[in-house]
């Protein structure tokens, strides 16, 4: 009953800026809902210079249709991107819902002191199960900070590593 896309077009007036934006389709009420509505991120002392093209990219919709999740390198969800790499995220949708309530589940950074990770594509192609409870996506990162800002939540360990982080750097299934 729903269909999620990314586009740059704008469907209701509200993504004049062209960025890359996370749209519904609903076929009961044959209406397009805005998921995200994202800005590009301007020097503060030259209005007219963009300092980060920010986009809401390759979203995977739920079954159920409640449940959309997606990557972007945008401060979403009430959280701060700084890096602007891109994390990603899950929008909550209800039934019969005009606007969705989005979570990030990823906060990367750095895998080592001196790397820099601004503007990395570094969590990609997420997708989610029938009724939202199970997400994967691909990350070259190696660890991943909680949400809420603790501790590592998961890592990329292989089993029977001695560390905890996967030195390779290549992409991972999480």
């Amino acid at each position: 009953k729903r269909i999620v896309f990314d586009s740059i077009n704008d469907y209701n007036g509200r993504n004049v800026d062209s960025n890359r934006e996370i749209w519904v389709y609903d076929v009961d009420t044959r209406s397009i809902i805005q998921v995200t509505d994202t800005a590009n991120i301007k020097d503060p002392a030259d209005a007219t210079k963009t300092i980060a093209s920010i986009n809401s990219e390759t979203p995977a919709i739920s079954g159920d249709g409640t449940k959309i999740v997606f990557v972007s390198n945008a401060a979403l969800g009430g959280t701060t991107n700084d890096d602007y790499n891109y994390e990603v995220y899950l929008a909550d949708l209800p039934r019969n819902a005009t606007s969705a309530t989005i979570k990030r589940i990823t906060d990367t950074g750095k895998d080592f002191d001196t790397e820099v990770v601004q503007g990395i594509f570094s969590n990609y192609t997420p997708t989610i199960n029938d009724d939202g409870s199970v997400l994967a996506f691909v990350s070259t990162r190696k660890a991943f900070k909680a949400v809420d800002g603790g501790a590592a939540a998961f890592s990329a360990a292989k089993e029977g590593a001695t560390s905890t982080l996967d030195p390779d750097g290549n992409s991972e299934i999480f």
